[in-house]
């Protein structure tokens, strides 16, 4: 990231934009660099885009929601089995 900025400020007075993509899955990765290939990003330069698709942000649970929904479900197994084991020591 830091390469991309120093070429950005070195290339930037010729006109030539450098950003980064730092990679996640292939076709948004594609996305990403047709925007900055596009005359929508003319005024980008110097950035680094982190296209994962929100994995940098914690474990799978925070941005996977069958991986979420697959969490609680073991949660409420563990409970009830934890209630069942509370049931028969009365």
């Amino acid at each position: 990231m830091h390469l991309t900025v120093c070429a950005a400020a070195e290339l930037g007075r010729d006109g030539i934009r450098v950003n980064a993509i730092c990679p996640g899955l292939p076709e948004d990765i594609a996305k990403a660099c047709r925007l900055f290939a596009s005359d929508d990003s003319e005024f980008v330069t110097g950035a680094s885009l982190l296209v994962d698709g929100g994995m940098h942000v914690g474990p799978r649970t925070a941005w996977d929601p069958e991986a979420r929904a697959e969490r609680a479900r073991m949660t409420e197994d563990r409970r009830a089995a934890w209630e069942a084991s509370q049931a028969e020591d009365f």
